[in-house]
């Protein structure tokens, strides 16, 4: 109870302390970010506009609609208390995981301590954006996966799968195919409960199952994301000179969108991706938001996208060098401290010393992140390899070790700029897993 209230007094201490240093809950991301359907249709057409979805999964977007029908005059004070609760949330929960892998009090609290007044955390708890929620549904996984390994209940591996199948609904990355290895694992490790698992797993599955069905019919894309081709081409086209894209293009090795940068207004492209298609559908007709930015829901984004993912894999092809050269520059933004993001400019602003001195002590401004994840890895799998008894706890720290090296993977592989904001949903898992490393090596903390 001692380190519950003190985690408790850091956390509003901390916030109250930011708070005056000039830190806000920041709502403009719902006029501007990409991810988000256009208000006015959250407002008015919502169950319509999620069904169309095609940009991102529909998670996030039910939750932002659904508060802004219940509260539209009280929405901003309603989501800035709600993402206030959600750090406490991911504050206590994150301390009872370490504890629950059986990690010292001391230890525990430092590492919680740390996770609470990062940067990162303080800017990530006042954007509105899924990054937050998607860290709590991480925790919680591994807690109710650690329960279900304990008590062998149904009703705590499927909270389990069912927080798996928010997380696929609610970001992209999180994948179908992420959530059946985790099925398959599971049923395969644990096989004397293995119907136990399967059943647990069935309507989890089916909510992400109808998404991505939904999407093939609809859109012919089954996935829970069109702009996969666009995220890619970002990172692609920067791995090549100017002169070998239009060269390729003269060549008609690859098309002419890929002069254009991805995400561009629809004007910029070639003809046949400029004849807007009218389908009754708002969400899928209007280029622009009703806030004056681009809606990339618009239905010839996705076309725009899929030439964009051919081109791409023709560039890598005709000379892997390039691409592989970017994944270095790739690593070294997944490296860099989490709170250095464009996103988070203006509510950094007041707290730049701060952000400073916390990045360098606890990061080395990256360097720590950069040399030492490699050694993660290396003492991760020797730690996986040797501990040969099977256990709750070894369950868990083999779901963490999966989830940081799945997002590496497919975080740092298709996508450029956001790396470190990828790496940082992962960070408690990181933290969590580095205590349990330094606990086997008899490190006293």
């Amino acid at each position: 109870m001692k380190a519950k209230h003190t985690i408790i007094s850091v956390f509003f201490i901390s916030r109250l302390l930011f708070f005056l240093a000039g830190v806000r809950f920041d709502i403009s991301p719902l006029s501007w970010f990409w991810q988000f359907i256009d208000p006015p249709l959250l407002k008015t057409r919502l169950l319509e506009s999620l069904f169309y979805l095609h940009g991102q999964p529909p998670g996030f977007n039910l939750l932002v609609g659904t508060g802004l029908k219940l509260f539209p005059h009280h929405f901003y004070l309603v989501f800035n208390t709600l993402f206030i609760f959600i750090g406490l949330a991911i504050a206590i929960s994150f301390y009872y995981l370490l504890r629950q892998l059986r990690l010292s009090n001391r230890l525990s609290l430092i590492l919680t301590i740390l996770f609470i007044i990062n940067p990162a955390t303080i800017l990530s708890e006042n954007l509105f954006f899924y990054d937050y929620p998607v860290i709590f549904y991480l925790i919680l996984s591994a807690l109710f996966l650690l329960k279900f390994c304990q008590s062998r209940r149904l009703f705590h591996i499927f909270v389990f799968f069912f927080l798996v199948s928010l997380l696929v609904l609610t970001r992209s990355m999180f994948h179908l195919v992420w959530f059946l290895l985790i099925v398959v694992w599971l049923a395969g490790y644990y096989p004397k409960k293995r119907n136990k698992i399967i059943t647990a797993a069935v309507i989890p599955l089916f909510l992400v199952f109808f998404l991505y069905i939904k999407n093939f019919v609809i859109f012919h894309q089954f996935s829970a994301n069109s702009w996969m081709g666009m995220g890619f081409a970002k990172m692609v086209l920067r791995s090549y000179s100017r002169e070998k894209i239009e060269k390729m293009v003269k060549e008609k090795k690859i098309s002419n969108v890929s002069l254009v940068n991805p995400f561009s207004p629809l004007e910029k492209y070639p003809a046949q991706f400029r004849k807007l298609k009218k389908t009754g559908i708002e969400l899928l007709d209007n280029p622009i938001k009703s806030t004056g930015y681009l809606n990339f829901n618009q239905i010839n984004y996705i076309g725009i996208s899929q030439q964009y993912f051919k081109d791409s894999l023709v560039l890598i092809g005709s000379n892997p060098n390039g691409y592989l050269r970017k994944l270095v520059d790739v690593y070294a933004n997944y490296s860099y401290p989490a709170s250095d993001i464009h996103i988070f400019k203006d509510n950094a602003k007041p707290i730049k010393v701060y952000e400073g001195f916390y990045n360098l002590i606890v990061y080395g401004g990256g360097l720590y992140v950069a040399f030492g994840f490699p050694l993660f890895i290396y003492f991760s799998l020797k730690h996986l390899f040797q501990n040969k008894i099977k256990s709750a706890r070894k369950t868990v720290f083999i779901f963490m070790f999966f989830v940081i090296i799945y997002v590496f993977i497919i975080g740092n592989v298709f996508e450029i700029d956001e790396n470190h904001r990828y790496r940082f949903t992962t960070e408690p898992f990181i933290l969590a897993a580095v205590g349990v490393l330094v606990k086997k090596r008899r490190i006293r903390v």
